[in-house]
């Protein structure tokens, strides 16, 4: 009875956590598409719906595992703009339950452990990374770098925790390329780890057995992932084109440095949380050397190099857009998590308490959009909760290089009252979120002309001039274009279009 007991307490704290973590990030279900967002949703609603296969017939930059969760996602849950939200806040909550998992210390868990990560999760997630810079691939890297560690600090070490260690760090390949430099840290820690715990025998052995397994694992979604385009025609080399458009474009910097992103994201926007997370290494560094609990005292220092890892993944993409710093959020919460480890295996309650408590201090101190200083996550809410002020939600969704929701919702409504069944529509620019709310598709490959760009497409003229063969042969009943380029409206109303309505810095046009 006294250990049932022990056991309900447990999962009711989890539970508690999870749930007010859950509440916490609702109000992100009413995020619209950013331009990155609208894409990602672009192209896998056309794999699920036409078997459009990525790269070959519908072009994007980023690995291909995100198109196959927009595709499900739409498969499961329709193509709504709240659907990929709502599965974000599955892996929001869940990268914070597998850092609580992946604590360097014995027994399996202690009371309230999960539900602190998943509010620590979802109380850093949600207060630093708007509609814009949320629902990126980094989401999805961070969960899967936390599921390895969790499945190193719990499973029983062996072949088949190695292999599962390397699946999953072989999926966060498939979201983020430059996930092998923490997946290199990770494996190399497997490795010692094996090594320095094998008997002594068989230290070297353990340790190679060990790598090769982990290996092997990383080396499987890939390997799975490279054959299912080579069994469609023209899908390896689309891919391969694919690979070197992404290495040229990894070559171009953007102005900001390291240091000034640095300064503008983790002490302007998240300064509280990076204070609380290196205040969480310190103190378990220096309470493991303090009770000379030397094998804990390694893993924490191994753990904080493979956050050091991942931080560089993020430096040496030298774009330093602040989205890229949503993979370091599980190492975040780890370290938090870390401070709070005495408190959770002695105070359980008082340990959800303070995590309640950290959870809604965010809120308060939320820092402003970065794409619409007017709102932050605090303010944000406060309209989704008032019905009344629902209307204007639409209006707070507004970003750089002059990008407006409101615009593209009155040109898709627009479309939507004049389309018929087999109408397709094509749209200038990177304004992919006009497709996603009309439901219409382009027939070109390249859904957005920015990556049809010279400087690291280096067969971008040919690309354009293909796709623009096929808009005059097979010419979509709707365009969409800018009214500042009268060097491109006024040959599409050559070609037999006429306009339609003007919203913001767009120009719906129909054919006919």
């Amino acid at each position: 009875m006294e250990r049932l007991g022990k056991w309900l307490r447990a999962c009711w704290l989890d539970a508690l956590g999870i749930a007010l973590a859950a509440v916490f990030a609702l109000p992100s279900l009413a995020f619209r598409f950013g331009r990155d967002q609208a894409i990602f949703h672009y192209i896998g609603r056309e794999w699920w719906r036409h078997g459009t296969l990525p790269y070959r017939d519908a072009f994007d930059l980023k690995p291909p595992a995100i198109y196959v969760v927009h595709a499900l996602t739409y498969g499961t849950l329709g193509g709504g703009e709240w659907a990929i939200r709502a599965v974000e806040i599955v892996v929001v909550l869940g990268t914070g339950i597998l850092a609580a998992l992946a604590l360097p210390r014995g027994p399996l868990r202690h009371p309230g452990t999960l539900g602190c990560g998943a509010l620590l999760a979802s109380g850093w997630y949600y207060t630093n990374f708007d509609f814009w810079h949320s629902a990126q691939v980094e989401s999805w890297e961070s969960l899967c770098l936390v599921a390895a560690l969790a499945i190193v600090a719990r499973a029983t070490p062996g072949a088949r925790s190695a292999l599962a260690t390397g699946v999953a760090l072989g999926c966060a390949f498939l979201f983020k390329t430059t996930a092998a430099i923490p997946a290199f840290a990770i494996g190399l820690y497997v490795t010692i780890e094996a090594f320095a715990t094998a008997p002594a025998g068989l230290r070297s052995r353990q340790a190679i057995l060990r790598g090769l397994w982990l290996t092997a694992g990383v080396l499987l979604p890939v390997a799975l992932t490279v054959a299912f385009f080579a069994v469609h025609k023209g899908g390896l080399a689309a891919l391969r084109d694919a690979v070197v458009i992404v290495g040229r474009y990894a070559k171009i910097n953007v102005e900001s440095t390291l240091s000034e992103r640095l300064r503008g994201f983790w002490f302007d926007q998240s300064g509280l949380w990076l204070g609380l997370g290196a205040g969480g290494w310190l103190a378990a560094i220096v309470h493991a050397a303090q009770t000379r609990d030397w094998p804990r005292f390694w893993r924490v220092i191994g753990l904080a190099l493979v956050a050091l890892a991942t931080f560089a993944s993020v430096a040496i993409q030298q774009k330093y857009y602040y989205y890229h710093e949503g993979v370091l959020g599980c190492f975040v919460v780890l370290a938090v998590l870390l401070s709070l480890a005495p408190l959770t295996r002695d105070r359980a309650a008082a340990s959800l308490i303070l995590a309640i408590g950290l959870m809604f201090g965010a809120l308060f101190a939320a820092p402003p959009w970065y794409n619409n200083h007017d709102v932050n996550y605090r303010t944000f809410t406060q309209s989704w909760w008032k019905p009344s002020e629902r209307r204007t939600l639409d209006q707070k969704f507004i970003g750089e290089a002059q990008f407006s929701h409101p615009a593209q919702q009155e040109i898709a409504d627009a479309i939507k009252v004049r389309a018929r069944p087999g109408d397709r529509l094509h749209v200038r620019g990177f304004e992919l979120g006009i497709y996603c709310l009309s439901g219409l598709s382009t027939p070109v490959r390249f859904v957005s002309d920015l990556h049809l760009d010279g400087a690291y497409n280096p067969h971008g003229a040919q690309d354009a001039a293909q796709d623009e063969a096929l808009l005059i042969r097979e010419p979509p009943r709707f365009f969409v274009t800018f009214r500042d380029r009268p060097w491109d409206l006024d040959p599409i109303k050559q070609r037999g279009y006429h306009e339609v309505v003007r919203s913001g810095l767009f120009v719906l046009l129909e054919r006919g």
